[in-house]
């Protein structure tokens, strides 16, 4: 049997943080399972989809508890012993039901993943697995702008296998950044262009966060090109080289007729 379409991208998201983005989408708007029942309200037999939800919980690792829930019904049979009764429910029900307890994906499965209190929250606020971080440089403080000595190549690379899913963004930059004053402060700076680029900021940032280098700060801005970029901007985009251009689509060639042989050779037409 083929594997679920949200099974399929947890997989993918397994192996590359770029599909990262693409499966807590399709999370989000699924159907999982979990491993419960419906009780009614008024100690009598439920109708279907109402009545209050008792949900199982296991317990992690750690002595933790932790509610498991499934992408199909295939890997919550794989998981469990016995006949249970199980719950079918919206991904985002289950997480706004839930708040405040860790969640686990597959448990007992080849391909799982932990869900974090946090993490859960920044899905449903702002759909992706890590909040945007907003940093303020204070007016007047001295900014150094140059490329680092160590390149992410992982951060990078991650990044360009991304952004070809958002036809918004036309190019994106880094570069590193040096601010001065009482709290000295470095970091990487990528810089995306474009327009419209609120879901490609989220899908950017989320990747950032799986794929930055340990210990290193990344800031994320956006370059509109409308002739009032600041400083930051000016530079990624006049002085350095972009590591990702969105490729113009390709004009196809006109059929004159010939031959395809006589095309090649560049013969005449009969």
């Amino acid at each position: 049997m083929p594997d679920s379409p949200l099974l399929d991208a947890l997989k993918r998201a397994a192996g590359d943080p770029a599909a990262r983005p693409e499966f807590y989408r399709q999370l989000l708007a699924a159907e999982v399972f979990v491993i419960g029942h419906t009780e009614p309200d008024d100690g009598g037999q439920a109708p279907a989809g109402t009545g209050q939800v008792s949900i199982a919980q296991w317990q992690n690792g750690d002595g933790e508890p932790v509610i498991p829930f499934f992408t199909d019904l295939e890997a919550l049979q794989r998981a469990i012993d016995g006949d249970q009764n199980y719950l079918a429910l919206p991904a985002r029900s289950l997480f706004e039901i839930t708040a405040g307890v860790g969640l686990v994906l597959n448990p007992r499965s080849d391909h799982g993943k932990e869900f974090y209190p946090e993490e859960i929250q920044s899905l449903l606020e702002h759909g992706t697995n890590s909040p945007p971080d907003v940093h303020h440089t204070e007016a007047g403080t001295g900014v150094l702008l140059g490329q680092p000595s160590e390149y992410p190549t992982v951060m990078v690379e991650a990044l360009q296998r991304l952004l070809p899913d958002y036809p918004e963004v036309q190019a994106a930059w880094l570069c590193l950044m040096s601010e001065a004053g009482d709290s000295p402060r470095q970091s990487l700076l990528v810089g995306l262009g474009g327009t419209d680029l609120d879901d490609a900021r989220r899908a950017a940032g989320s990747v950032i966060a799986d794929t930055a280098p340990e210990g290193r700060a990344v800031d994320l801005i956006v370059i509109s090109g409308d002739g009032e970029d600041h400083q930051l901007a000016s530079y990624l985009r006049d002085e350095t080289t972009p590591f990702y251009e969105r490729r113009p689509p390709s004009t196809p060639t006109q059929d004159d007729g010939r031959p395809w042989w006589r095309r090649l050779l560049g013969g005449d037409r009969d």
